[in-house]
């Protein structure tokens, strides 16, 4: 079997592509590409807080308490 060729115009494209981003964003993009991390249920606040949580929380943001967190920032996320 001869030996492969490697595209070396393709190589370089693809590492000037990921030159600019760290390794933990590269590792941060190849998690959340997976099936697992994109079928992760997401958390929402207001329903871990109870029947009072809205009332008694807000976020710094401003954004309701009934909007999710992307589940791959969770718990089972990180597992």
């Amino acid at each position: 079997m001869p030996p492969l060729t490697l595209d070396t115009r393709l190589i370089a494209e693809a590492r000037s592509k990921i030159a600019d981003r760290s390794y933990a964003q590269r590792a941060f993009d190849i998690l959340a590409a997976k099936p697992a991390a994109r079928t992760l249920a997401s958390f929402v606040p207001a329903d871990a807080l109870g029947p009072v949580g809205e009332r008694a929380f807000e976020r710094a943001s401003g954004d309701s308490l009934r909007a999710g967190i992307d589940g791959l920032y969770t718990g089972n996320g990180y597992r």
